[in-house]
């Protein structure tokens, strides 16, 4: 997995409002997703047509805030086992890594 400043350095230089899912090894009560909107970052978590939006004034804030289900990213990115980009990009594969980084000028690795 990307480290997260990495994932930092991803959000920032992605252009538009992108959906990044998360998902943590093991079991968990939710699904989860960040959406990059043009002036705020969200946070969703949902399960079976039940969920809920909380929104940050920025990437930085929602990753140092404890967010449902007591996950904290800042404390818990070591428990991810994939970020899923624009449903597209697969972290940690190495191609997709690489293809971010060429596509957006960027070092993830």
């Amino acid at each position: 997995m990307i480290s997260i400043d990495a994932f930092l350095t991803l959000y920032d230089a992605l252009p538009g409002e992108d959906e990044i899912e998360l998902e943590f090894y093991g079991e968990r009560p939710h699904d989860y997703m960040i959406i990059k909107g043009g002036d705020e970052a969200i946070f969703q978590y949902y399960r079976h047509y039940e969920g809920s939006c909380i929104s940050f004034p920025s990437i930085r804030d929602l990753v140092a805030a404890e967010l449902s289900d007591g996950i904290c990213l800042a404390r818990d990115w070591d428990e991810l086992e994939v970020v899923i980009v624009d449903s597209t990009w697969v972290l940690p594969n190495e191609w997709d890594i690489a293809d971010l980084e060429r596509r957006y000028s960027i070092t993830l690795s």
